[in-house]
């Protein structure tokens, strides 16, 4: 690449990358903005000003200036690779694609272009197959780099390969047990399987979030991800609860026998062995975090909506009989307008989805341009 001219501007460069690694995306940018003033044709500090742009969340001015760093640096794949990216959050994907593709072409011997690629290829559902070849390259190129084996569970996970996948994000987390994309990655995992595992699976999921918050405490996805666990686990006792209150408001309608009315009591043991086998799991910390979380004002009305309809269930033993139904379908309604409201609540937690790509595109950028030599940073 084309160096900078003078010892001050090649200093500033270097404050800059230092800042980029700080996250002080702002302050950065304005300092390679006066060096690319001073030295126009600098492509490096052009690369970094891409970069500084892309973390502040400015997709537009970072494909401006990747662009005018690839006109400077067309054999580089570093500008490729920035471009690539700045299209990819632009919403650009065949172009970002294509750019991904030019770094791994000029650089085939770059892991940090095939990681690209396989990030950009991710967001084609058609080819993921392809990015799945593209994370295996590599892997093959940098095997003890954490980003290579985030990548490839990624690809492997979109191509529902769950068992590779979790071997490749806990291989990420045996080379940098502190990687918050890796801790989070293979929570997001556990989570999608908690749906046939249970409880004991829900709670994995739950501390996985954890780790991926004390390893990264501005990691905000994660955060979000482990609300979402708590959500999850309402809905679920929920849905148990309203089973409970629907067939025990049947038995109660047919029988007035003793067995009936101690079916409410007898089936809330169902949702009471769920509730148990998930809180036994947490460590005491994140206990403390789900109580205070169930106690927000966002999940405070389908806690209470579930109290109210356990309470109901417990009534309907003791009330006149001609009453026992409709306590008993009281509690169904209750247990049944809580989990809708988590649902709405779950559709409008997952309008922030797309943070979760530009949380993991991020990290896995910062860790890429960690190892890599001045000329191919980003």
């Amino acid at each position: 690449m084309t160096a900078s001219p003078g010892g001050a501007a090649s200093a500033d460069v270097e404050r800059a990358r230092a800042l980029c690694d700080l996250a002080r995306f702002g302050d950065a940018a304005q300092l390679l903005q006066r060096v690319v003033a001073a030295d126009p044709q600098n492509a490096r500090a052009w690369c970094l000003l891409a970069q500084a742009h892309l973390g502040g969340h400015e997709e537009s001015e970072a494909l401006r200036a990747s662009r005018t760093a690839l006109s400077l640096a067309p054999d580089d794949e570093w500008p490729h690779r920035l471009h690539s990216i700045a299209l990819g959050k632009l919403g650009r994907g065949e172009e970002s694609i294509a750019a991904a593709r030019s770094a791994a072409r000029v650089a085939p011997h770059s892991w940090q272009a095939f990681v690209q690629l396989a990030q950009a290829l991710l967001g084609d559902k058609s080819a993921h197959q392809e990015a799945l070849a593209a994370a295996e390259q590599a892997v093959a190129l940098a095997p003890h780099e954490a980003a290579t084996h985030i990548v490839l569970g990624m690809a492997a996970r979109a191509c529902k390969r769950h068992e590779e996948a979790d071997a490749a994000f806990r291989a990420a987390l045996a080379i940098d047990p502190q990687n918050s994309v890796a801790h989070n990655e293979l929570a997001r995992l556990r989570l999608r399987r908690s749906k046939l595992a249970g409880a004991t699976a829900l709670a994995d999921a739950a501390g996985g979030f954890t780790n991926a918050v004390r390893a990264n405490p501005r990691a905000d996805v994660s955060r979000r991800n482990l609300d979402l666990v708590v959500r999850v686990f309402l809905a679920r006792v929920s849905y148990l609860i309203f089973l409970d209150a629907y067939l025990a408001g049947r038995g109660l309608a047919g029988s007035g026998s003793v067995a009936a009315r101690l079916a409410p009591v007898v089936l809330l043991a169902v949702p009471a062995r769920f509730a148990w086998r998930f809180v036994r799991r947490l460590s005491p910390d994140l206990r403390r975090h789900v109580r205070r979380v169930l106690l927000s004002r966002a999940l405070l009305i389908p806690a209470v909506l579930q109290a109210a309809a356990i309470a109901l269930l417990l009534a309907a033993v003791v009330v006149p009989r001609d009453a026992r139904s409709f306590a008993a379908g009281a509690a169904a309604a209750a247990a049944a307008v809580a989990r809708l409201y988590l649902f709405v609540y779950a559709q409008r937690r997952s309008r922030v989805r797309p943070g979760l790509r530009r949380f993991v595109s991020r990290v896995l950028r910062r860790r890429s341009a960690a190892d890599a030599n001045p000329g191919s940073e980003g």
